[in-house]
């Protein structure tokens, strides 16, 4: 059966049991169709979204990821989306935002509220943005901790739905926008993340408050941390699977590999004119100048190595002065035959 291939590790699923209203093979469906939904609207992004491993957890409430790259789900959150009443809540069309299909066409129209899957695919991007970008890594550079960590989620995830809302249309009603804050989402996370903690923020009960004295804009969405998950902040929680092992994870060197592939997936994208996304395009462009500038500080660095080890030898194939004994032949003293 379906749902038997699905819930298979090789398969790239792990679950807990399913609650007895609801059949696995509509729970995995539900996700099957919005990760392929996903991999649609956003295919530079698509070998991000395929090396997620999904692990169902009724009970969750949400959906988050883990610096390994598990996405963990609960299938009654995904469930929700096939009512119009939590779509609206959800999402709602920004009229003012040109946006494209992924062939670089300007989409006419779009409906004032997502589909079901549409609404799942969303959120899917949401957590995959987190790992992409990696977050856990740039946190634990940066200093984040328990009791910082709920202010570099709102800078992250500010600027993850600005993202997404350019590149789709449509605002994030229930995730965080970058002008309750008054940050830039233009700008890297880490930048809103200082001017939260510098601007007389404070983090009573967990509960973190935007800019402003009017207790009516006040928001308590953060009480519960449980819902950010270590990829985004790299603090591991409880519900977490740990390190990669045979139930599945990708290791740090894995993940570097997926994120410069999408990175040269969005760049090959904006250079065709099939892309119009500012952030991600900075971001795909800096990603490849680093990879690039990388090479030749390698170089330098191991050529340094060998001359220290040769007594400050040249790397020319002229004889050089040695500070070893001058009747000992190197490979450095001699052209190839």
């Amino acid at each position: 059966m379906l749902s038997e291939q699905l819930n298979k590790p090789s398969a790239g699923f792990l679950s807990v049991p399913a609650s007895e209203e609801q059949s696995m093979d509509t729970i995995c469906m539900k996700y099957v169709e919005a990760r392929h939904a996903a991999c649609v609207m956003f295919p530079t992004m698509a070998p991000a979204i395929q090396t997620m491993i999904p692990v169902q957890m009724d009970g969750f409430g949400t959906m988050g990821v883990d610096k390994y790259w598990r996405l963990y789900y609960d299938p009654q959150f995904l469930e929700q989306f096939d009512s119009e009443d939590v779509r609206k809540e959800w999402f709602r069309i920004d009229r003012s935002i040109q946006v494209f299909t992924p062939k670089g066409d300007l989409v006419a129209e779009q409906p004032e509220v997502p589909s079901a899957i549409k609404c799942r695919a969303l959120i899917i991007l949401h957590e995959v943005l987190h790992l992409v970008l990696r977050h856990a890594a740039r946190s634990q550079a940066v200093g984040v901790d328990e009791s910082t960590h709920k202010f570099a989620n709102i800078a992250m995830d500010s600027c993850i739905n600005h993202v997404l809302t350019e590149q789709f249309g449509y605002k994030f009603l229930q995730g965080i926008s970058a002008e309750n804050y008054g940050l830039d989402p233009e700008q890297p996370w880490e930048i809103g993340y200082r001017k939260l903690l510098d601007e007389n923020y404070v983090n009573e009960d967990t509960h973190a408050y935007p800019i402003g004295d009017d207790e009516s804009v006040r928001t308590d969405e953060w009480s519960d941390p449980v819902g950010t998950g270590s990829g985004s902040d790299g603090l591991d929680r409880e519900h977490e699977m740990g390190k990669p092992d045979s139930d599945g994870g990708v290791d740090d060197g894995k993940s570097l590999e997926v994120s410069k592939a999408v990175a040269k997936k969005i760049d090959d994208a904006v250079q065709a004119g099939h892309m119009h996304n500012s952030v991600l395009s900075k971001w795909s462009s800096d990603s490849i100048k680093k990879d690039d500038n990388i090479v030749p500080l390698l170089q330098r660095f191991f050529q340094a190595g060998v001359d220290h080890a040769i007594g400050g030898g040249g790397r020319s194939y002229a004889r050089s002065r040695h500070t070893i004994d001058p009747s000992f032949i190197l490979p450095v003293d001699r052209e190839p035959v």
